[in-house]
Formats: structure tokens, C-alpha cells, sequence
């Protein structure tokens, strides 16, 4: 009988769900126990959990678990985005991964609108004047808000977040210029940039939003050279990794004034911060989201309750295309590579991991 975890404190529903997807196999959900929220869980009862399981559904993992789970052959990761995980020691026990692209694209995109409408009018800033029994001068450059209409977004990132977010934006009768890996022109832009045109695209924008990955081509994709390219004054939005951005760069541009307001879903990790297997932690150690024009939120973009459960459907569906013998639709790593293209691993054949 093929053995599958839940990698979280599942609830009935949760659990009853997996089971009517899943039936005939084990379903083992992770016991009540003191974590921030029931969708962590303490790594080390998650490998003890895992050790004989032949697949791991879940959103936080260690690589303790893959070194001890000796049966595993496939991780259904719950995120769209899968950098945190190591893929060499998975790679190494021949475990394929398949993630839930998508399924928070929405809510991410709506997320990224509402922080770049909050930037523009400056709310946080109003409100906190309000509260606090200040006024807010007219008229006056350094407080007043912006239009959106007749502006100009540059979306770092054409993918499924990125192309709603441009109709968004068009909506608003804004122009939006796109910057995508290809190159390639996008019918949900006005002008496209490749990599090499990020500055050029950059200098024209009034906002900026990042909705890429997390790679070693991204890593401090925005440094001290594309922010000084950056129209002054222009605000920047980033729900894709915290690590696109260069922290001490970002501090600088907004002590001095050059950016005019940042805002974020998405943090910086620093090594040993937090134990391994945990989510992110929210602050930035050069204290960037204390400051008056920097919006800040904790991982919570996707804090939709349908995303939730479109997630773990999503995570279902690639596990049970993997124990029919398919090809997950989800499929990110084959237990080898990384995959790029669906279509040449299908040329492959049926994946017969399992029993």
C-alpha cells in the first residue's frame, strides 16, 4: 500500500479530501503540536513521519527528511515557487518534485495591485498621520499622492502573475512595459525588454513590480545599478523572492530619497536565522520595513482560503497522475533535472517509480 504523508496539521476536511483522490493508499496526517500555524510543523516529527513514506505532500521541509526517507519517491511541494528546496540531495534518492503553479497567481496579483495603489496615495502614510493626530499638507510634492492613469509600469516577470497584473494595470489605463526572460513580445504589454534592456525598461517606469523566480540569474537582480536607473521618486513592488533585491542597495536608494517608496511580500532568509525547515522570517536585518515609505506584509499574498485549498488539490492531482503512471502536470524536477518543457519529458514515457 502506497504510503502518503501530509506534511501539515490537516484538518478532516483536508484529510478527507486526499483520501477521496487517493483511495486505497495510507494517508498519514502530522499530529497537533505547538508550531506558528498548523501548515508548519517541527522538521524533525516531519522526518520521523516521512521515513517510510513513498510520498511527502507539504509546504515546509528539511532536508533531514530526505536524507531519512529511505521509500520516497515523489515531493508534492504545496508553493509555486521551489528554491528553498535542495534539489541535489533529492536528486540524489531519485525523488521528483512537482509543485501548484498558479494557484495563487490571482491572489498574488491582486496582492501586488493593492501594495502598488497603497504606494501611490501613500495610505500607510496618511493613516498613520490620522492616527496620530498629524495633518497631511496639500499639494506638497514630498507627501502628495499619483495618478495611476497615464503612468508607467515596468512588470519584471511576464508569467502568470505578471500578464494579469499588466491587464490590470491596462485597466487603469496605464502603460506597461514588460521585461521577460525571451525576450519575445507579449500582447499584455505595450513595449518588451529582454534581460539586457532591464535598465532601459527601468528608467521609463513610475512603478516597478517583480514577479520572477528565485535562480542564480536572479539573484540581486535589482542592485545599486538598476536602482539608480530607476526614475527618481518611482516605486517599487516585489512579490516574487526577497533576494531579487539587494538589501543594502535597497537601503541606500531609500535613505536617499531616490526610490520613493518600496513595498514587499516577500523577505530576505539569512542563513542559520531559522532552523531549517521553517518558513521565512519577515524582517530585514538593515531594518528596510520600519521605514515611513516601505509597506511591508508577511508571506501573506496568498492568505486566501481558496488558494489554500486550490493548493492542496493541486498537489493532489500531480500525485495521483504519478501513482497512475502519468506525468504530473506539475512536474518540476523528474528526480534528475530540473524540467523545463512537459512535452520532452512526456517523449520519455509513463514514470514507473512506484509499484
Amino acid at each position: 500500500m502506497t504510503h502518503v504523508v501530509l506534511g501539515w496539521q490537516a484538518d478532516t476536511d483536508e484529510i478527507a479530501l486526499v483520501k477521496q483522490e487517493l483511495p486505497g493508499c495510507k494517508i498519514d496526517a502530522i499530529p497537533p503540536h505547538q508550531t506558528l500555524t498548523r501548515f508548519e510543523c517541527d522538521p524533525e516529527l516531519l522526518a520521523e513521519k516521512a521515513a517510510d513514506a513513498d510520498v511527502l505532500i507539504t509546504w515546509v521541509v528539511a532536508a533531514n527528511v530526505y536524507s531519512r526517507a529511505e521509500r520516497l519517491k515523489l515531493l508534492a511541494y504545496l508553493h509555486s515557487g521551489f528554491d528553498p528546496l535542495d534539489l541535489a540531495a533529492l536528486g540524489a534518492k531519485r525523488i521528483a518534485v512537482t509543485n501548484v503553479a498558479g494557484a495563487n497567481a490571482t491572489a498574488v496579483t491582486e496582492h501586488a495591485f493593492a501594495l502598488m495603489l497603497a504606494l501611490g496615495k501613500r495610505l500607510v502614510e496618511r493613516d498613520t498621520r490620522v492616527k496620530r493626530g498629524g495633518w497631511t499638507p496639500i499639494w506638497n510634492p514630498r507627501t502628495s499622492s499619483v495618478l495611476l492613469e497615464g503612468s508607467t509600469l515596468v512588470m519584471v516577470g511576464m508569467g502568470a502573475i505578471g500578464t494579469r497584473l499588466a491587464r490590470r494595470a491596462r485597466a487603469f489605463e496605464m502603460k506597461v512595459i514588460g521585461v521577460r526572460r525571451s525576450g519575445q513580445p507579449s500582447s499584455d504589454a505595450d513595449i518588451t525588454y529582454g534581460p539586457t534592456g532591464l535598465c532601459d525598461a527601468l528608467a521609463q517606469g513610475d512603478f516597478t513590480v517583480l514577479a520572477v523566480p528565485h535562480t542564480s540569474e536572479t539573484q540581486n537582480l535589482i542592485s545599486h545599478r538598476e536602482l539608480a536607473a530607476m526614475k527618481a521618486g518611482s516605486f517599487l513592488v516585489n512579490v516574487g523572492r526577497g533576494r531579487l533585491v539587494d538589501e543594502i542597495a535597497l537601503r541606500k536608494a531609500l535613505d536617499e530619497g531616490h526610490l520613493g517608496g518600496f513595498a514587499s511580500d516577500v523577505w530576505w532568509s539569512y542563513p542559520h536565522h531559522l532552523p531549517e525547515g521553517w518558513h521565512y522570517s519577515v524582517s530585514s536585518r538593515l531594518g528596510v520595513h520600519l521605514l515611513p515609505n516601505v509597506i511591508a506584509s508577511h508571506d501573506s499574498a496568498a492568505d486566501v482560503i481558496m488558494v489554500k485549498n486550490q493548493a492542496i488539490r493541486q498537489g493532489v492531482a500531480n500525485v495521483k497522475a504519478f501513482l497512475q503512471g502519468r506525468t504530473p502536470p506539475n512536474l518540476v524536477f523528474d528526480g534528475e533535472k530540473r524540467v523545463g518543457s512537459l512535452a520532452g519529458i512526456r517523449e520519455k514515457g509513463p514514470l514507473t517509480w512506484l509499484p
